[in-house]
């Protein structure tokens, strides 16, 4: 996004400091809490590309805070997801995955931290949820440097996200 060498510091730091607000959306196996958080300690990703849980005491284990929101929850006889807001305040490698595997929400459709889709799930469906994981970075919000008004910059929904949501509503 920088357009010159002074931005991309200024946006590197605004980083470094958290003062950058992410928000991400996620659909995921099971019913959410209307409001929760996860902060635990993380590891660095392992040699299987795997991020662990660890105690706080852990030589590299660091610090991950991320707020939640439930957005919406789509149960069936069959099935319970739930569509959560997620603002990490941290910024650690595969931590709303993990954290949200932990409160017992797989993300639909990842392979590292998630769980096979249900046997009874729609042909359709479970090959949606096949392709990749229901997890989109929606928004980005900060100031573009020091002086400047904070903006916030939307990504749109991917097609095949938005299609896994509106199969489950009919």
């Amino acid at each position: 996004m920088a357009t010159n060498k002074a931005s991309a510091n200024w946006l590197l730091e605004s980083f470094r400091q958290r003062t950058i607000k992410k928000t991400y959306i996620a659909l995921c196996w099971g019913k959410a809490e209307d409001n929760f958080s996860n902060h635990s300690s993380l590891t660095p990703i392992d040699q299987n590309g795997i991020v662990s849980v660890c105690d706080t005491h852990h030589p590299f284990g660091k610090s991950a805070k991320t707020k939640f929101k439930k957005l919406a929850d789509f149960d069936t006889a069959e099935h319970a997801v739930s569509l959560v807001q997620a603002n990490p305040f941290t910024g650690r490698s595969h931590q709303i995955r993990v954290h949200l595997q932990q409160e017992k929400l797989p993300i639909i459709g990842d392979k590292k931290y998630g769980r096979i889709p249900p046997k009874d799930l729609s042909t359709p469906l479970k090959s949606l949820a096949a392709e990749h994981h229901f997890l989109h970075a929606k928004s980005l919000t900060f100031r573009p440097g020091p002086d400047l008004d904070e903006i916030t910059v939307d990504a749109p929904v991917p097609q095949n996200f938005e299609l896994f949501h509106q199969k489950l509503s009919q």
